[in-house]
């Protein structure tokens, strides 16, 4: 059996998926997005090229994982999954949480100064993202314009004077462009969640479930722990386990 994983590998205080080692259990486990980049911004089409870049051999996935905002993609691709292979798999979130343009606005404005934390001052003031919310491809398109345009910049103030700018714009898009490519997709999600299958695991004080996991029928979990330790409390661990081998279905 494989489970399928859906968790951002880029830099954070909280713990990975990974850390709750269900490998250890005789779980396969695929972390889907440490294998493929996506160029998707919507949640469908996000999940649909995750799905179809995966080879299947005939391995069930009995569960899909899905950490914080990304919960809303693997909701989508357990969803994939379903209509596929003909079995719904178990999803489950942990600390699910709904994206929101602020939150791609934040990454955006990070972004910059992380760019031009140490480069010369700047009176380019940043973008400002709203506007540019319901426009996927034209918000990707001008932040990554804008974001090459500051590190070449930087580079110059540094005396790198070479046509830099193709080298640059692979580092824009492997790093912050792909993460708010991910974010969009995480904010365009509006599964039609198969409640009875559908658990989320909570940290202390989580009070924030995107409007599709607020039916009464999903089960949530609560863990009383900080959310950084989440993915490494062994009551966690526990809950999921219980899940994956039928226990929780009686619990």
């Amino acid at each position: 059996m494989t489970l399928d994983v859906i968790d951002y590998p880029g830099r954070r205080p909280e713990a990975y998926i990974a850390d709750l080692e269900l490998e250890h259990e005789g779980f396969g486990t695929r972390y889907l997005l440490d294998r493929h980049s996506q160029t998707d911004a919507t949640a469908v089409a996000y999940a649909e090229a995750l799905f179809s870049r995966e080879p299947r051999e005939g391995g069930r996935v009995p569960a899909v994982l899905g950490y914080c905002a990304s919960s809303g993609v693997a909701a989508h691709y357990a969803e994939v999954v379903a209509r596929e292979t003909g079995e719904v798999p178990f999803l489950i979130c942990f600390d699910a949480s709904p994206c929101t343009i602020g939150d791609i606005e934040d990454c955006y404005l990070t972004a910059v100064q992380q760019i031009e934390e140490d480069g010369p001052a700047t009176t380019e003031p940043p973008l400002h993202l709203v506007e540019l919310g319901e426009h996927p491809q034209l918000l990707i398109d001008t932040v990554r314009a804008d974001l090459v345009s500051r590190m070449v910049r930087t580079l110059a103030a540094d005396g790198v004077t070479d046509d830099v700018a193709g080298l640059v714009a692979q580092t824009v898009d492997g790093t912050h462009i792909a993460w708010i490519t991910h974010l969009l997709a995480c904010r365009d999600a509006d599964p039609a969640v198969r409640t009875q299958r559908t658990v989320n695991v909570v940290s202390r004080g989580y009070t924030e479930a995107p409007e599709w996991l607020r039916g009464e029928s999903v089960r949530t979990v609560r863990i009383d722990c900080d959310r950084a330790d989440l993915l490494r409390h062994p009551d966690t661990r526990s809950a999921v386990l219980g899940f994956l081998r039928g226990d929780g279905d009686r619990g």
